[in-house]
């Protein structure tokens, strides 16, 4: 079986030559299957062909165990979703798909997939991509250039997180997918991402507790990094700390009084300090225009969490309203 990226390379050619849009759409059409999909018997001769992502292929391939490694990925560690990292809420919908819904609308894109899952935004650019290889002009470059302002917003912490919690097959995948963003014909001419929401004041409001600042943290658009599970159960064992299981708000909010109760809560706002500063360390080393807002707001986290860390400790003995 032939690849559909066979015509593809990195990086592609200067805006001034002509773009092979075709391979393009191949190319983030692939994308799309293998994040919403997994490596399946179908996808597997593709992923064989492209040679970032065959090198770290795991052989023998066996379909369930790639079937729940794709779950573990995307159904409990990171969620691919853009409401996730951009809205206020932490939650998946919201304003942020409905923004996506319209812009779908008016660009005639259709789709019964949720909008904004990463697959779906890849899908409607591969669409844009087969639209560009037939007609050129100023229109067809607008509209790719709206959905890629869009993506833009959030592919390099998504990208990110899907590094830290996935195999190596997606983390090869989260590069892969980061660069063909990043080589589309059109990438330079992006606008510069606007600044991301400002951080709400948390601690203006007598009635916050634990399990508010769990929230906060936990929203990528206010804390600029992504907490997930594994990361909040790694805090917990590495001090030994009784957090259980449940949710990641109520993991953290363990985090937070067990470490209260057991004298370690300093510790385990550094260990938290040293994450985001991993964050920042790898922000620094990604696109400067997609990164710049993301890399602004974790050192705007930096900056806070001493007061945070004030915060949790004079809640200790306050319990949950």
């Amino acid at each position: 079986m032939s690849s559909p990226l066979s015509s593809i390379s990195f990086p592609l050619s200067p805006m001034s030559e002509s773009p092979n849009y075709l391979a393009l759409h191949n190319a983030y059409q692939l994308c799309a299957i293998l994040l919403r999909d997994g490596l399946t018997p179908d996808t597997l001769p593709y992923a064989q062909s492209i040679e970032p992502l065959a090198a770290v292929l795991p052989s023998p391939f066996d379909a369930d165990i790639a079937a729940s490694q794709h779950y573990a990925l995307f159904e409990e560690a990171v969620y691919p979703f853009q409401s996730i990292f951009l809205d206020k809420s932490n939650l998946i919908g919201g304003d942020v798909a409905e923004t996506l819904y319209e812009l779908y609308a008016a660009l005639g894109f259709e789709t019964t997939a949720l909008p904004d899952h990463i697959a779906t935004e890849l899908e409607c650019l591969a669409w844009l991509c087969a639209a560009a290889a037939e007609t050129e002009g100023p229109a067809i470059e607008n509209m790719q250039l709206a959905l890629l302002t869009e993506i833009g917003r959030w592919i390099v912490p998504f990208s990110m997180a899907m590094k830290r919690n996935g195999t190596a097959f997606y983390q090869a995948l989260a590069d892969f997918v980061l660069l063909a963003v990043e080589n589309h014909p059109l990438f330079a001419a992006l606008p510069d991402p606007a600044p991301l929401a400002a951080v709400p004041d948390i601690l203006a409001d007598d009635k916050t507790r634990l399990g508010d600042i769990s929230t906060f943290l936990l929203t990528p658009l206010h804390s600029g990094v992504y907490l997930a599970p594994a990361t909040i159960q790694g805090i917990g064992r590495k001090f030994n700390l009784p957090i259980g299981f449940g949710t990641r708000n109520l993991m953290l909010t363990n985090v937070f009084r067990q470490g209260a109760h057991y004298n370690c809560v300093d510790e385990v706002w550094q260990t938290l300090a040293d994450y985001v500063a991993q964050w920042i360390g790898d922000y620094e080393t990604q696109n400067a225009k997609l990164a710049a807002p993301w890399l602004a707001r974790a050192i705007e986290m930096q900056a806070l969490i001493t007061k945070l860390r004030a915060a949790t400790l004079a809640m200790e003995d306050t319990p949950e309203a």
